[in-house]
């Protein structure tokens, strides 16, 4: 699973979005993340879109990358190497 290795390669990343952190995840694309990395870097948030998109891109400035899952979509923000 994509997010479960770019997870699993950079600590710092997380992942963030609607029912994310649901037993089966959203559309089971993020099942069983929330065991194996935990709450910090899981997050369930409500369901607005504009605010999921804006925190993963800050996040992916800042340094970490970002992951913003919602139901339909998905994106990851890489970020480029100091």
């Amino acid at each position: 699973m994509a997010l479960c290795d770019a997870m699993a390669e950079e600590p710092r990343v997380a992942v963030m979005g609607e029912d994310i952190g649901a037993p089966d995840g959203s559309f089971k694309a993020t099942r069983g993340l929330l065991d194996d990395f935990g709450p910090r870097r899981v997050i369930d948030t409500l369901d607005l879109e504009a605010s999921i998109a804006c925190t993963a891109v800050g996040a992916a400035l800042s340094g970490p990358g970002g992951l913003g899952a919602k139901r339909g979509w998905c994106a990851s923000l890489p970020c480029p190497r100091k």
